[in-house]
């Protein structure tokens, strides 16, 4: 088996979609995100959490619990 690569993986000569690009953990907060995408991720990252959920819709959007 020939090693793989994060270059690789993704290499394609059609695609469809935008780009896939890997970027420096600490560059993570400058992109265009999906929304909660930080806090989900700061959940995957604490070892003292293990589910990011939401709860129930409120009034002005959702509310949500990490436990």
């Amino acid at each position: 088996m020939e090693n793989v690569t994060a270059n690789s993986i993704y290499k394609s000569q059609l695609f469809r979609f935008e780009e896939v690009s890997w970027v420096q953990k600490d560059q993570i907060p400058n992109l265009d995100l999906a929304y909660d995408m930080l806090p989900l991720m700061e959940m995957m990252e604490a070892p003292d959490k293990s589910e990011f959920f939401y709860r129930h819709r409120t009034e002005d959007g959702w509310e949500k619990e990490i436990f």
